[in-house]
């Protein structure tokens, strides 16, 4: 299947999911249908690193990632059977340790490419550092006010807090990378691998607004009261974006052995 018809058919999945939650029919509906996206990143991740090997530094990169993804969607597999099998909601849970260990993973894969390509932001014009400069500045402060300070609740347990907190802190940490992912995409400007590397700094730009907002927002989100359930759109963009891009790496690779190994006439 080529880049388009697999593109053509994530944006539906999109737009479906999109339609459920809007037409806001049923909560349990939304939250199975919102477990095939980080199953699709999950296996395009894997299908991803299958297609450079393990032995590859890109390969491991794709596997750190795809592990990621599968931790989230074991995650968020967990949090829909405490709410809709067992019905109650505690937090913090064994789904949160999921969601926290994906973040650690997603930075091991995204390190290991910008170690190899050692981007610096320093190349850069000066407009373009001062753009990049100005939404880490306010990525930072927000993440900051709304995932660590907002999260925190005086009333809570220690543990509560720490992983509430432990989120926007996962967050921030994710953020610089996020700043060379950028980088790397303008570094691949005109070549085929810009696609995949801007869908992925989009896709961590969907997580974290996500996040924020879910901070910004967790009663009203745990409690299912519409339009708050709508935040779950950002983790689908970004689970569908990430899934796409794997796709779109792998089917770049496969196209780049077939032109290598193409007899000459």
């Amino acid at each position: 299947m080529n880049r388009s018809s697999v593109a053509i058919i994530f944006a539906v999945i999109y737009s479906a999911i999109a339609g459920v939650y809007f037409a806001n029919t049923s909560t349990k509906l939304q939250g199975i249908i919102f477990l095939l996206p980080p199953l699709l990143a999950t296996v395009m991740g894997l299908y991803a690193a299958g297609t450079y090997k393990l032995s590859n530094i890109h390969g491991k990169s794709m596997a750190f990632l795809a592990a990621g993804m599968a931790f989230f969607f074991i995650g968020e597999t967990l949090f829909f059977m405490y709410q809709y099998v067992f019905h109650k909601m505690p937090f913090p849970s064994v789904a949160d340790v999921f969601y926290l260990l994906a973040y650690p993973l997603i930075l091991a894969g995204l390190m290991i490419e910008v170690k190899m390509h050692k981007p610096r932001l320093s190349e850069f014009n000066r407009t373009t550092t001062t753009v990049m400069g100005g939404i880490l500045v306010a990525l930072v402060a927000v993440v900051t006010y709304f995932g660590i300070y907002k999260a925190y609740d005086p009333d809570a347990t220690f543990l509560a807090n720490w992983i509430a907190t432990s989120y926007g802190i996962a967050d921030l940490i994710i953020i610089v990378p996020a700043m060379y992912v950028l980088k790397l995409a303008f570094d691949f400007k005109g070549g085929k691998l810009f696609n995949s590397w801007i869908m992925i700094f989009f896709a961590m730009l969907f997580m974290l607004s996500g996040d924020i907002l879910f901070a910004s927002y967790s009663t009203q989100y745990s409690d299912s009261i519409w339009p708050y359930t709508l935040i779950d759109l950002c983790w689908v963009a970004s689970y569908l974006l990430f899934g796409y891009s794997f796709f779109y790496t792998a089917s770049v690779l496969r196209e780049l052995r077939q032109k290598l190994v193409k007899p000459k006439h």
